[in-house]
């Protein structure tokens, strides 16, 4: 998208930034969900998982790895459509859909030979280094359209550079620092272990607290403040 057809947005207050947070929780939720409810009516049975990793013991089907990242791209993109045109409040929600999608971590993973794309690069290819290098420049080509409307979205701001940098970091430090560094290590420690429908305790636990937050602060995913 070309960034000069891209509407900016006037620069949101801590209001928006904390509800940015909670929709990072549950759209990282929503990606795990995507693979564990997938493989549950593919192969019969629920994922072994934690807070960002899952396991579907003897399932060989390719679509639970699939259905995470599918989830994600669409999340991203559907920003990137209300991007196009939007006026400034719609234009704060889809800066809001495209960044807690995690598009940066998407990428990163993948160049760093990791992530769900390419563990279907192994599972569907010989793994040789010119289908790792087809995936990396998928991803980019999936990526980089919306991250690039996000950041020209915030032309105007002041302190632009650092908003742009948090904006692209902020899901690797919600999914990276606080579920698999923290929460993670609850489990670990025996904390909230017992699975309900396919999910430790501590995972609802978590799940409900930010889809209520959610719900209280999602209006300000659309509400902003002057520059």
């Amino acid at each position: 998208m070309n960034p000069q057809i891209t509407t900016p947005v006037r620069r949101p207050g801590w209001q928006w930034w904390f509800a940015f947070v909670l929709l990072i929780l549950v759209v990282h939720e929503a990606h795990e969900l995507a693979h564990t409810i997938t493989g549950r009516f593919l192969c019969g049975q629920w994922a072994v998982r934690d807070f960002n990793s899952w396991n579907v013991p003897g399932c060989d089907s390719l679509w639970p790895t699939a259905a995470g990242p599918v989830f994600s791209y669409a999340l991203m993109w559907l920003g990137l459509v209300l991007m196009g045109g939007a006026g400034p409040s719609r234009g704060l929600l889809a800066l809001a859909l495209i960044f807690a999608a995690n598009p940066f971590a998407r990428l990163f993973t993948v160049a760093m030979g990791g992530g769900d794309e390419m563990v279907l690069v192994r599972l569907l290819t010989s793994g040789a280094p010119a289908w790792r290098v087809a995936a990396v420049c998928t991803v980019v080509a999936l990526t980089l359209p919306p991250m690039w409307a996000g950041w020209a979205a915030t032309r105007g701001w002041s302190r632009r550079w650092v908003c742009c940098i948090a904006l692209t970091l902020a899901g690797i430090g919600v999914t990276g620092v606080v579920l698999m560094l923290g929460f993670n290590r609850l489990l670990r420690a025996g904390v909230m272990t017992e699975v309900v429908s396919g999910a430790p305790m501590l995972v609802h636990v978590v799940t409900l607290v930010a889809v209520a937050g959610l719900l209280a602060w999602m209006p300000w995913l659309w509400r902003s403040r002057p520059v």
